[in-house]
């Protein structure tokens, strides 16, 4: 039986594997409520990435410009909270991130996105984990995660980028509702 107390843990996966954003995609948490649904400013800081940048006839693009959160300064998106579900609404890519929110606001969302055309198959996984504070000021802060694979004409790409990411409540929501 000690040997496989001290193996490697069965759900020892990649947390940005498919299978596993989509797994956390579906779970619901155990909060009661819409507190934290509205609508919030975002302020992103990217930490690492790793990605190349591709050249072709038409010139150079540096994956690392072209992520999710390299927004405007105004970013925003849409949060709605429906009990121990929660979903983000970004308005770059129109990215859904789906999946739980506890009481507590600690919550995961994740998205799974496949784009093909002519010379290009892209999958982009997306994975945010933090925490949302109460009213009367919500916010939240979390990491965010992107992994972008696939081929890009004769390039083959996996590569990783993780953002800090703070939201602030600018608009929605009922903050007399419980949680």
């Amino acid at each position: 039986m000690l040997a496989f107390a001290c193996g490697p843990r069965p759900d020892a996966r990649d947390p940005l594997d498919p299978d596993v954003l989509e797994d956390l995609g579906q779970e619901q948490g155990n909060a009661v409520g819409d507190t934290w649904s509205g609508v919030y400013r975002l302020e992103s800081e990217r930490i690492d990435c790793n990605c190349p940048t591709i050249s072709d006839a038409h010139g150079s693009v540096a994956i690392c410009e072209l992520e999710t959160l390299n927004q405007p300064e105004d970013a925003r998106i849409e949060v709605i909270q429906a009990d121990g579900q929660l979903l983000w609404l970004t308005p770059v890519e129109e990215i859904r991130l789906t999946g739980s929110v506890d009481a507590n606001g600690s919550f995961v969302v994740t998205a799974v996105q496949t784009e093909a055309a002519a010379a290009v198959t892209l999958q982009s996984l997306s994975r945010a984990e933090g925490q949302l504070e109460r009213p009367p000021a919500p916010r939240f802060h979390a990491d965010y995660w992107q992994r972008v694979s696939g081929e890009l004409g004769d390039e083959t790409i996996d590569c990783r980028s993780h953002f800090d990411v703070v939201g602030t409540r600018i608009d929605g929501g009922d903050s007399s509702s419980s949680s």
